[in-house]
């Protein structure tokens, strides 16, 4: 417990123990724990509370990721985790034409994408005709945005194995 807590400074104002470790590229910090590597909150919990059952995560209700304060930590499942995340508006935001700035929809990619395909218009006209910048209309038709919707090439394919 000692050489997890030295890596630990305590934050007045929240009470979070802040992990100045090595932490993962989302923030959670990581701990060799047993031989193996661990959050360090989990660690954190295992010490100071004790073991965790299978299929059971460590989840902060300080919503701090670096934080390893105990009382800050409580065990759910991964419904549980899911709903903490949503509750704290840390759910991935939507995509597509369901983002709330969305400027196009479906339909107006697969005609984009058409249209381009065939030599009907130019990129520059399909951004003017859509009210977008040419380099989004660029990485619309080469496939590197709005994955969602497949290629004509990859809808092609898909008609063929059917």
């Amino acid at each position: 417990m000692t050489r997890l807590l030295a890596k630990a400074i305590p934050e007045p104002n929240t009470g979070c123990w802040l992990w100045m470790g090595g932490c993962s590229p989302k923030g959670y910090g990581g701990f060799v724990f047993r031989g193996r590597t661990v959050g360090a909150h989990v660690a954190s919990y295992i010490l100071h509370r004790g073991p965790i059952a299978n299929g059971m995560y460590v989840l902060h209700r300080c919503d701090v990721r670096a934080c390893i304060n105990p009382d800050h930590l409580f065990l759910g499942t991964a419904g549980d985790n899911a709903r903490d995340m949503h509750k704290k508006g840390r759910a991935k935001p939507p995509r597509g034409e369901a983002h709330p700035h969305a400027k196009l929809k479906v339909s107006d990619i697969e005609s984009i994408r058409s249209r381009y395909a065939s030599g009907d218009a130019q990129l520059k006209h399909l951004a003017a005709e859509f009210g977008v910048t040419t380099s989004a209309i660029s990485v619309i038709v080469k496939g590197n945005r709005w994955r969602s919707v497949p290629l004509q090439s990859e809808r092609e394919r898909v008609g063929q194995k059917a």
